[in-house]
């Protein structure tokens, strides 16, 4: 055998040995996966009459969302909360779909589990950034709960004005802030602009006359 045969057989033999380790890699994240999957669909002894009928449904595609969504409902139904989470979690991984994202984050604000309720409701406004109701939900988390985040809620809404120029709520929600924050004359600012949008709005005028004693 010369020299030239035995470089080609080592090469082969390299190729050979990281192949198969790749194989065994995949091999085994391929198993973790479908045992992840597949304990979506195993009954627990707390289970509904209701939740089995879905869970049987289920093993035939673990990939429902449909049927995944309709589980998470009857375990909020039910009271069991961290259930409920746990499969509008595995909607998510499924399909990127903001209904999934706001049942989320309305279980974390009754869990009271706060920073996953800020990033659920980050995620909505990611995925569309004319969600209104997230901000308002984001400004609320901020203002009772984690105070020193309330600047970071500026630019969030200055962001979301680019897609909502002639709309009164983000400027209303940017004013609070600034109020909270003490910045009453970027408060009175922004409740002018909405006003622009709101010109007949009592309590946006009475806000701006309040904050205009305060100064």
């Amino acid at each position: 055998m010369n020299e030239k045969t035995k470089k080609i057989l080592f090469i082969l033999l390299i190729i050979i040995i990281l192949f198969g380790f790749a194989s065994i890699v995949w091999w085994v994240k391929v198993g973790e996966q479908q045992s992840y999957t597949k304990s979506f669909a195993v009954f627990e002894q707390s289970d509904t009459d209701e939740i089995k009928v879905l869970k049987t449904e289920l093993k035939q595609d673990l990939h429902n969302k449909d049927v995944l969504f309709f589980i998470a409902q009857a375990y909020e139904d039910k009271g069991d909360l961290e259930k409920a989470i746990e499969y509008y979690h595995r909607c998510t991984e499924v399909r990127n779909d903001n209904l999934y994202y706001m049942n989320l984050a309305s279980l974390y604000l009754r869990t009271q589990n706060f920073d996953m309720a800020e990033q659920m409701n980050l995620k909505i406004i990611e995925n569309n950034v004319k969600q209104i109701s997230a901000y308002r939900n984001l400004l609320t988390i901020y203002i009772d709960v984690k105070r020193e985040k309330l600047p970071e809620f500026i630019p969030i809404a200055e962001y979301g004005r680019q897609f909502m120029p002639n709309d009164s709520e983000l400027p209303k929600m940017m004013a609070l802030a600034y109020k909270e924050m003490g910045n009453t004359s970027k408060a009175i600012e922004f409740y002018e602009i909405a006003l622009q949008f709101e010109p007949n709005n009592q309590g946006i005028k009475e806000e701006i006359e309040i904050l205009k004693n305060k100064k």
